[in-house]
Formats: C-alpha cells, structure tokens, sequence
C-alpha cells in the first residue's frame, strides 16, 4: 500500500476489527459498512432532501442518512441542496449539519470541507447558513486536529493518517480566513475569528 499507512488487512485479522464493530463496521475508505447502500439510495435520499411536500423531519432524516453514507455522490447530494436558489434555510441547515457528520472522522473529509468551505464564503448565502458552516467546520477542524496530533497508533484505530488530516486541517483555516477576506456581515467574521482561535489557527 502506501508508504507512511499500516495494513489494514493484517490489521483487521489481528483485531478482529469487523468482529468487535458489527453492524457498524469502517470500510478502509472511511465509509460504514453498516450504512452501506447503493447509488440508487443516494438518490432517493437526495430527492426526499428536496422535497417540499415532505415534513422536515423526514428531510433531516435524507440529509444525516447521505451525511453518514458518505459517497462522492451522496456529498455531491448535500452540495447541492446547499445551491439551489430559494432552498428552505433549514434543509440547508440540515446539509450544513450532515457534511459535518456527529461521530468518528468523517469519509471524505477534504470533499466534505471543501463544501463547506464554498457555503461560508457565498455571499448569496443567508447569514445563517454561513454561521452554521462556520461552527461546523471549526467541529471538523477540532477533530482532524487530534488525529494529526495523535500518536500513530490513534491513526490506526481511525483508518486516517496524520496527513490527511493535516491537509484537511489546513483546508479548514483557509476556508476560515479566505471569509475574513470576503463580503460577510459582522455575525460571520466574529464567528469565524472565533472557530480560528477554536482550532488554534
């Protein structure tokens, strides 16, 4: 594999990885074996995200569900919803919240914050959405940040290497920086500064 990356099949013989993480399971590109589902999920999740007729918790439910599988489509799904023109503020809220995923590190971390990146620093944004993108971000940050920081063997247990979370880490200050730059009202360059300081950026 790799240089600089254990082996991850070795790993999971030794460890019984799978065994102890049934039903929940990291696959080795960081997705979860126990949310795997196919392309045709993803879109059916993406159109439930979507659609007005449905009540919103149902909406919150597409968007986590994407969030969690975690595909290149399913982020494509969740950017989106984050560029459609009139889009309810709080479906959009919900995809802010889903690309940060709750727990672990998240699959795809650097798509994930290049998204969110995009959403902080749109001027067409509403300020709320920029705000949650903001504290989001400062979420992913804080985490990519103990993995870059930990001893190797942290590494292991996440399936992560310090290098990609310090590419990821460094995507996050500059997506924060690149907003101090840019138009943002007063609310999103005070919470910006804040998540900066937050991440020890």
């Amino acid at each position: 594999g790799n240089s600089g990356h254990f082996d991850s099949e070795q790993f999971v013989r030794r460890r019984g990885f799978r065994k102890r993480h049934a039903g929940f399971t990291h696959n080795f590109d960081g997705t979860f074996g126990g949310h795997m589902q196919s392309e045709e999920t993803v879109e059916a999740l993406a159109e439930k995200l979507m659609d007005p007729g449905l009540p919103l918790w149902s909406r919150q439910r597409a968007a986590e569900s994407l969030g969690d599988f975690g595909s290149e489509s399913a982020i494509a799904a969740l950017a989106e919803a984050l560029t459609i023109q009139g889009a309810d503020s709080k479906v959009q809220s919900f995809a802010v919240n889903a690309l940060g995923e709750v727990g672990g590190f998240p699959s795809r971390v650097e798509e994930r914050v290049a998204v969110l990146a995009k959403a902080l620093n749109n001027p067409e944004a509403g300020s709320e959405i920029r705000v949650r993108a903001a504290d989001v971000l400062g979420e992913v940050g804080a985490r990519v940040r103990r993995v870059a920081e930990a001893p190797a063997e942290v590494h292991i247990r996440t399936l992560v290497g310090a290098e990609e979370a310090k590419a990821a880490l460094k995507a996050v200050a500059t997506a924060l920086k690149d907003v101090l730059e840019s138009p943002a009202t007063d609310e999103i360059w005070v919470r910006a500064v804040e998540v900066l300081g937050e991440i020890g950026s």
